[in-house]
């Protein structure tokens, strides 16, 4: 499992990279303003097709793993449930987007701002497939697609003098378009999906939707919690503080994209192993290897701050180099969270994972209520609803494992054997490579 969890966390780091480099060239060719529309809007996209999504995809994964249903009933279900959920998903982002603006854009923006959900949540929904499969590549390579597309849209604007935040809107849409191909073609080259069509393709909805609903609440509270930061931002400050505040957030998501990796590899193998105890321990395995990873990560952003703002924002946005150190101080625990929390779900405990992020997206927005004056109290606030989350899912994971809660807490020896191995393994690799060029 370690080893796929650095498989995914290459190609994650890859497609992050490519998208922060489209932020870094935006960034430089919109105004702060537009920078803060952008980012307000993009990290609502991901919330909302989180909810809208109905958690599809992780439970389409855990239903063909177990054997449950056929695998062409599952793809059939995705396929033609997609314009709903499409559309369900559309007017949800509408209607935030909205919200959020304030009605202080054109039209244009707000459409699409809210087209972009439709392709996005048939690229997440049909990733569930890869997942049961163990299929990491082609799961990797539909994150890959459409990040790389999006990085080509915006330099051939910027070359052709056409950027401005609405063009960089209609790439990410087109992006997000080019990415539903993809996964259309790789999921749906067998033609037997195509037969055998009725209303009994959509039977395992219901099911789906059951054994998957929470466990897309708990990911979309997850990813709301950030949401907060920029939201308060937005409320309380101005649009300015908005795209600071995202800005810092999408660096350290290069880092915390360890965490993503590691979540969706300990999902796919958690729901195929028949030993729940040894799932459990294998993802608490798993949690502090991306912990001591991720904390490397942060301590060099907590050093290199300023240059690294400085060099992929440019001069404009140093004022996010106050901000940056506390959001990195969170991202290990962080990590550990987004890890234990997929484990937990993996074995059917997943109320308690939603449970955990609900109550952190509370604790997180009573402490903008409270004190959100400034970028600083907005991200330390967020900062604090990830150590709780740390804590609490190592309380339960202690529960779950009938164990002290010391040894959930606080790594093992074993933990720090895992470490080691798994780096000198990769760096072996990194050497054979370098011998072979």
């Amino acid at each position: 499992m370690i080893k796929d969890i650095f498989a995914v966390l290459v190609n994650r780091i890859l497609a992050r990279g490519g998208n922060l480099i489209v932020l870094a060239l935006l960034a430089r060719y919109l105004s702060t303003a537009d920078m803060g529309v952008y980012g307000l809007t993009s990290i609502t996209s991901y919330t909302v097709i989180y909810f809208a999504s109905l958690g599809l995809r992780n439970s389409s994964a855990f239903f063909l793993a177990k054997g449950l249903f056929d695998e062409a009933q599952i793809k059939q279900a995705l396929l033609f449930s997609w314009p709903l959920i499409g559309a369900l998903a559309f007017a949800s982002m509408l209607l935030l987007t909205n919200y959020n603006l304030s009605g202080s854009l054109p039209t244009e923006i707000v459409l699409l701002a809210s087209t972009a959900v439709i392709p996005m949540v048939f690229v997440y929904i049909g990733q569930g497939i890869f997942l049961a499969n163990k299929n990491i590549r082609a799961f990797n390579q539909s994150e890959l697609f459409s990040r790389y597309f999006l990085l080509g849209g915006v330099v051939l604007a910027i070359l052709l003098e056409k950027i401005s935040l609405s063009i960089a809107l209609l790439i990410f849409v087109a992006s997000q378009f080019a990415a539903v191909f993809y996964v259309f073609a790789k999921a749906y080259s067998n033609k037997a999906v195509f037969q055998n069509l009725g209303l009994q393709m959509f039977s395992p909805l219901l099911p789906m939707i059951k054994q998957g609903g929470l466990f897309s609440l708990t990911l979309a509270f997850a990813t709301m919690n950030s949401s907060v930061s920029v939201y308060f931002s937005n409320l309380a400050l101005d649009a300015t503080a908005t795209a600071l505040i995202f800005a810092a957030l999408k660096l350290t998501e290069l880092v915390s994209e360890a965490a993503t990796s590691a979540s969706l590899v300990s999902y796919s193998h958690g729901i195929g192993q028949t030993s729940r105890r040894r799932a459990l321990h294998n993802t608490l395995q798993a949690a502090w290897v991306l912990f001591v990873v991720v904390l490397v990560g942060a301590i060099a952003l907590i050093v290199l701050a300023d240059p690294i703002v400085r060099i992929i924002y440019g001069e404009k946005y140093l004022d996010a180099v106050a901000i940056l150190p506390w959001l990195a101080l969170g991202l290990p625990f962080h990590c550990h969270a987004r890890v234990v929390n997929s484990g937990l779900c993996s074995q059917g405990e997943i109320g308690s994972g939603a449970f955990i992020q609900g109550i952190s997206v509370l604790i997180n927005i009573g402490i903008c209520i409270g004190v959100a004056t400034s970028m600083q109290s907005i991200v330390i606030a967020l900062m604090i609803s990830r150590v709780f989350c740390f804590f609490a899912y190592s309380w339960y994971l202690a529960k779950m494992l009938n164990v002290g809660y010391i040894r959930t807490v606080f790594p093992r020896r074993s933990q720090w054997v895992l470490i080691r191995n798994a780096l000198a393994d990769k760096t072996q690799k990194i050497r054979k490579k370098l011998r072979l060029t």
